[in-house]
């Protein structure tokens, strides 16, 4: 397994690479800390019994609704950021969008890394190189986590 640190500036910093990684704590807080891991690595991947179509529809609607009024009292300009309806959105960028917020209330101790503003422009290159989609939804993502971004997304 490979340790890594990511800094400020995402810029990853391995740390060491174990050959044999193992869960098996030798310590209260060896324990404590891996117990925490995996216990927030399952919350991130989901594993629960719920009907997620409905409920992801509707915290992803309210969640737009919230940030197109946030916008529009913040200025026309960033209220042209983001869709009036749902209805804007292909099923590809709704079915991200939904997984994102599903994961975004799962991550208690997890810190997204990408997409976020700062993480937009360091890798915006990368993710333009990748297609113009690829940055578009980038840009959605992001302001549908962390509010309206300067400008509106441009749709490939």
């Amino acid at each position: 397994g490979f340790d890594v640190l990511v800094d400020e500036d995402l810029k990853p910093w391995l740390l060491e690479v174990n050959l044999s990684p193992s869960l098996t704590a030798d310590s209260p807080l060896d324990l404590q800390v891996k117990s925490s891991l995996v216990s927030d690595t399952f919350n991130l991947v989901g594993f629960r019994n719920v009907d997620r179509q409905t409920a992801t529809t509707s915290r992803l609607r309210s969640r737009l609704l919230f940030l197109q009024r946030e916008a529009n009292e913040n200025g026309e300009e960033a209220a042209k950021a983001f869709p009036t309806s749902l209805s804007e959105l292909g099923e590809a960028d709704l079915k991200m969008m939904a997984v994102a917020l599903d994961e975004m209330d799962r991550a208690v101790n997890f810190i997204r890394l990408y997409p976020t503003r700062q993480a937009l422009k360091a890798y915006e290159p990368i993710a333009q190189q990748r297609g113009p989609h690829e940055a578009y939804r980038a840009q959605l993502l992001a302001s549908l986590m962390y509010g309206p971004l300067l400008g509106k997304p441009s749709r490939p």
